[in-house]
């Protein structure tokens, strides 16, 4: 089921100001819309070409007679009843009231999974997960600082400490982790942790749960 109105406005070819806006009202199909929209288009071009005008107006689809019918003119803002709210106030907000309130807003999903791909070179999918996942993400994002292979790390923590979380049934608020322990098990042997089998279980004897 659907409810809306449609506006049709033509212009002659070769301008760019569109004519008056017909308003056609309490649409309630989409193929209603497509032939309420079939019918009044060639409508006003008609009107137009045959030297007439067009006037601001408010129209209904009959879909038994495959018209519009007017119903009423507006030719003016007043005739919407458009007027200041008088219960509200003006707002008039300055720059420090602009930066405090930008300063309390969140990342967005989508400026997060970005924001990833772009500072730390990681694939859709990666970002994706750490999109999904803020605490993983935020975790991820501690080392990555630290390391020079993003990569490799996002990659240990999806692919292994997200594994061992699973097993232990833990989450990552639930570790006390040690100051220095995640970088430390990615420097172990001058390799990447992909290159060390039991990088995530060295790592993940100097946890505790609690």
């Amino acid at each position: 089921m659907v409810r809306c109105d449609v506006n049709v406005s033509v212009r002659r070819k070769g301008t760019t100001e569109l004519g008056a806006k017909i308003e056609i009202k309490n649409m309630n199909s989409f193929s209603g819309v497509r032939k309420a929209l079939e019918h009044e288009i060639p409508r006003q071009i008609e009107v137009l070409i045959k030297g007439g005008t067009l006037a601001q107006s408010t129209r209904r689809w009959d879909d038994t007679a495959g018209i519009t019918e007017e119903m009423r003119t507006k030719e003016h803002a007043h005739d919407y009843r458009y007027f200041p709210e008088p219960d509200l106030m003006p707002l008039q907000p300055d720059d420090a009231w602009l930066a405090a309130v930008r300063g309390r807003m969140v990342e967005l999903p989508l400026a997060r999974k970005r924001r990833f791909m772009a500072d730390y070179q990681l694939p859709a999918s990666d970002a994706e997960t750490f999109k999904g996942d803020v605490p993983l993400g935020n975790y991820f994002e501690s080392i990555a600082r630290q390391s020079r292979n993003p990569k490799a790390v996002a990659n240990w923590v999806i692919n292994n400490l997200r594994a061992k979380l699973g097993e232990s049934g833990t989450t990552l608020m639930d570790l006390k982790i040690p100051a220095g322990a995640p970088s430390r098990a990615h420097r172990v042997g001058g390799k990447r942790p992909d290159q060390q089998p039991d990088c995530p279980g060295r790592f993940w004897r100097n946890v505790r749960v609690g």
